[in-house]
């Protein structure tokens, strides 16, 4: 929150501040909470095989955050990279996970040409990312669909974690993004079990 903004917020009353500063999570509880509940009531929810395809978009995000070096633009490239997933999706030109892992691979190619991975201590961090999500994801889509189920969450769950991580270490991306992402991302990972 810019300064004028958390002096007003300062001012509230205490259960009014709490619910304004952390409104990320309660967007994301709110966005994904109902299909939790669905899920664990045994009606079916989303697609485990769309979770799975758009498991990469979370540490391309990253990735593209830590190139960049800007974390006050974050929304704006998760809303890009989104938009695009969805439209992939919608169109079924290319599979989500293709576009994701191919963005990934072009991405990683520039930052070691440009020989960033060597000269950033995060950058070298969200290659480790992309690789491991992007691992994960290919090996959930690729096995039998009811282990696939659990290494697809344990992918989202693990995500939630990295989010956790950076929200502490105030980097890459900003701490709204990674708060709301963490929660969506644990919560996915309760759905996908509960499926």
């Amino acid at each position: 929150m810019s300064g004028r903004l958390a002096r007003w917020v300062d001012g509230l009353p205490g259960p009014v501040r709490w619910t304004l500063r952390r409104w990320p999570a309660l967007l994301a509880l709110a966005l994904v909470g109902p299909d939790v509940v669905a899920a664990a009531l045994g009606e079916k929810g989303g697609s485990a095989q769309f979770l799975g395809e758009a498991l990469p978009m979370l540490a391309l995000i990253y990735l593209i955050m830590a190139k960049i070096g800007n974390r006050k633009i974050t929304w704006p490239v998760v809303v890009l990279v989104a938009g695009t997933v969805a439209v992939t999706e919608v169109t079924g030109i290319v599979a989500p996970s293709t576009l994701l892992i191919g963005a990934s691979l072009v991405l990683l190619g520039w930052v070691m040409l440009t020989g960033e991975i060597d000269s950033t201590p995060n950058m070298r961090l969200q290659v480790v990312g992309v690789v491991f999500f992007c691992g994960v994801a290919l090996a959930g889509l690729a096995v039998d669909p009811t282990i696939g189920v659990y290494v697809i969450a344990a992918g989202w769950f693990l995500h939630g974690v990295w989010d956790f991580v950076h929200i502490w270490r105030a980097q890459v991306v900003s701490k709204t993004f990674a708060e709301w992402c963490g929660v969506i991302d644990v919560l996915i990972a309760a759905q996908l079990v509960l499926m």
